[in-house]
C-alpha cells in the first residue's frame, strides 16, 4: 500500500477517471491523472457553479520506487510537467 499520491485528504476534490501516458517532445514518457471535480467549476460569471458544471483535475503523476506523488499546481506544461510555474494552495 503506497497510499494517497497526493497527501491530501481528497485528493483536490477530484474523483479518478482516468490515467494516461504522455509522451512529451524531449524527454521520458510520464503519466497523467485525469479525474472528475465536482467542487470547484465556475459558471460562465465566474461564481461557483452547481455539479452539473463539473471539470476536470489533469495532473502528472511522479512514480519512484516506493511510491507515487501527485502535487497540485493550479497550470502546469505538458512538455515540462515537474515544474509548477503558478503554484497555489491545494483545493480544500
Amino acid at each position: 500500500d503506497m497510499g494517497n499520491p497526493t497527501d491530501h485528504p481528497t485528493s483536490f476534490n477530484s474523483q479518478p477517471t482516468y490515467v494516461v501516458q504522455y509522451t512529451p517532445q524531449k524527454g521520458e514518457p510520464y503519466f497523467v491523472y485525469m479525474g472528475d471535480d465536482w467542487v470547484h467549476c465556475p459558471n460562465d460569471d465566474g461564481t461557483k457553479g452547481p455539479l452539473i458544471n463539473a471539470c476536470y483535475t489533469w495532473l502528472p503523476l511522479k512514480f519512484d520506487t516506493n511510491a507515487v506523488k501527485m502535487n497540485w499546481c493550479s497550470a502546469w506544461d505538458l512538455e515540462n510537467p515537474w515544474e509548477c510555474p503558478s503554484p497555489s494552495p491545494a483545493l480544500g
